[in-house]
């Protein structure tokens, strides 16, 4: 799953514990960047690793992850 992260401050550390997470880091600019986890299928599983990283609820990034489909209806 992609996840795209901005990042206001404390990039390097930001990085670095995302790394050490096993994150793979996509860097698009020096603020922004889109983030996958080999482990990581679903949008919990991103939310609960980045939470116990304690990144979820910082001020320092803002988390985007994908819109999710509508359900089709009948």
């Amino acid at each position: 799953m992609k996840t795209q992260i901005r990042m206001l401050y404390d990039t390097d550390k930001i990085l670095q514990s995302l790394q050490a997470d096993g994150w793979v880091i996509d860097r698009e600019t020096a603020d922004a960047a889109t983030i996958t986890h080999a482990s990581v299928k679903t949008e919990r599983e991103a939310r609960n690793r980045l939470h116990t990283l304690g990144l979820l609820t910082s001020g320092a990034l803002r988390v985007k992850f994908p819109m999710r489909r509508a359900a089709a209806t009948a």
